[in-house]
């Protein structure tokens, strides 16, 4: 789980006591040039209805991972140029910002962005650590989100494994329309569908069994959404050309307060 750039340090009771967490002017920019983030089963439903559905393969690690895809290029398509979310729905991963998980020899921990407009210290925001030490009710919830989102993690990994077993998943070399001219997508793998509708029952049912379909139907349905990154490729070239501020909807003032923000 690594939603941003910056460097991330282990999150500590005693170097960060004094941190509090405010929501930043442009709560987004962090994400501004991500163009992937991965994604687990619970939001699934939600990714489909606004991003393409992908998975990827890391040679050197030999994982494979499914994300969602947010731009077409450079920038994230999703995050206006004051920093702001314009889609329905923001990925988990990118929700949990400035924090994350990170491994730490064989375990893995919380991890902070430290650097992040979101951690200040002084009297304004809401506090990480309580004066006994412990995590604020704030943190506790985030780190709970994070331990969910950890364990959903594994569910996808082993849904993929199948996946793979099955042999269904194949190199998705996407050519999209950008202003500026076509432009193919490479690193990508799509769900080769004459091979899925190929599979014997049994295959079918090892897929089933190891919770893989989630992932096949979420994928399909998630297509289209191809042709809704172009078009927001295509509205931010005329707002880029016309020099004019973005007017979408703005996330609410208590983004990292609301009750909902750390669900699923």
């Amino acid at each position: 789980m690594d939603p941003g750039v910056m460097a991330i340090q282990v999150l500590s009771r005693q170097e960060h006591k004094n941190l509090r967490l405010k929501a930043p002017d442009q709560p987004y920019a962090f994400a501004a040039k991500r163009m992937l983030a991965g994604l687990v089963v619970p939001e699934l439903a939600e990714v489909a209805k606004y991003m393409p559905i992908a998975f990827t393969h890391n040679k050197e690690q030999d994982q494979t991972h499914m994300v969602c895809l947010l731009g077409l290029g450079e920038d994230n398509l999703f995050v206006d140029p004051d920093g702001k979310w314009i889609g329905g729905y923001v990925p988990a991963v990118l929700r949990a910002w400035p924090f994350s998980l990170i491994r730490q020899g064989d375990k893995r921990v919380i991890g902070v962005e430290r650097e992040s407009p979101a951690l200040l210290e002084g009297d304004v925001g809401t506090p990480l650590f309580l004066e006994s030490g412990e995590p604020s009710p704030r943190l506790e919830k985030t780190i709970q989100f994070l331990q969910a989102f950890s364990d959903q993690e594994q569910v996808v990994a082993r849904a993929l494994a199948a996946l793979q077993k099955a042999e269904v998943l194949v190199p998705w070399d996407l050519t999209v329309k950008r202003p500026e001219g076509s432009l193919q997508i490479n690193g990508l793998l799509q769900i080769d569908k004459a091979a899925y509708a190929a599979l014997s029952d049994a295959a079918f049912l090892e897929l089933r069994r190891a919770g893989a379909l989630p992932l096949v139907y979420a994928h399909d349905f998630s297509l289209r959404n191809v042709a809704t990154l172009e078009t927001l490729a295509q509205r931010r070239a005329q707002i880029e050309q016309r020099e004019a501020p973005v007017n979408l909807d703005a996330l609410p003032e208590n983004l990292f307060e609301s009750d909902d923000y750390l669900k699923f």
